[in-house]
């Protein structure tokens, strides 16, 4: 069974990897955003409790996420292993999840930490642009939307940028990163499963990578 946690900054490429990995090895990939949604949405009492968070603009607290990841880890798909996106966030969660699975006998494979610097960070958030009709992201610099204002099925583009994709909000972010998040790089350094991936590169150079690494988790 392989067990995987995807960390590093925002907008450092986590997710659209981390969906890629996980069907490569026959994983489900697990967002804790995702699953907190899903409750809200259900109504479950989870879901109600992590609304009224919600509504008093407040972070879910720990106990109620490890809760939920909890639930899914539950599930027969997780059983053959998992991919985490994004969790932990924090040294509390990190050591919460631990002594979790560290009692059900799943101990964690890899941790792979993407390595991309602030301002990279910076250039590649502030110019994503989504499709309302569509729902597709593209980047003004790196991946454009074709000139003809419409997609490859023929669809009108309506682009729009994120309310909180503008420099001032992402250097917010990313300084909320550094105080709460970067933390987990050295812990999980002593762990011994702790993997370096360098994301400042082509995507297909990252790939490729990973590619080399589901190769050895499979063996």
């Amino acid at each position: 069974m392989t067990r995987v946690v995807f960390i590093g900054p925002p907008g450092a490429g986590k997710g659209t990897q981390a969906v890629k990995f996980a069907s490569t090895l026959g994983i489900p990939h697990i967002s804790t955003g995702d699953l907190i949604r899903a409750e809200k949405k259900a109504g479950t009492p989870l879901g109600m409790e992590v609304q009224k968070y919600a509504d008093e603009g407040k972070l879910v607290p720990d106990e109620i996420v490890l809760k939920i990841v909890a639930e899914r880890l539950e599930e027969d798909d997780a059983k053959k292993g998992f991919l985490f996106d994004g969790f932990p966030r924090t040294i509390a969660q990190a050591k919460s999840l631990d002594r979790y699975l560290k009692i059900h006998h799943m101990p964690l494979s890899v941790v792979v930490f993407f390595d991309v610097p602030d301002d990279v960070i910076v250039e590649r958030i502030c110019g994503r642009r989504t499709c309302r009709n569509t729902g597709n992201v593209y980047h003004v610099r790196f991946n454009p939307p074709p000139a003809s204002g419409r997609d490859e099925n023929g669809k009108q583009l309506d682009l729009y940028q994120r309310e909180d994709d503008t420099e001032e909000k992402v250097r917010v972010r990313l300084k909320e990163y550094e105080e709460n998040t970067a933390a987990l790089i050295p812990y999980y350094k002593e762990s011994g499963v702790f993997q370096n991936i360098d994301a400042n590169r082509d995507i297909s150079e990252i790939e490729a990578d990973l590619a080399d690494l589901a190769i050895k988790l499979s063996a």
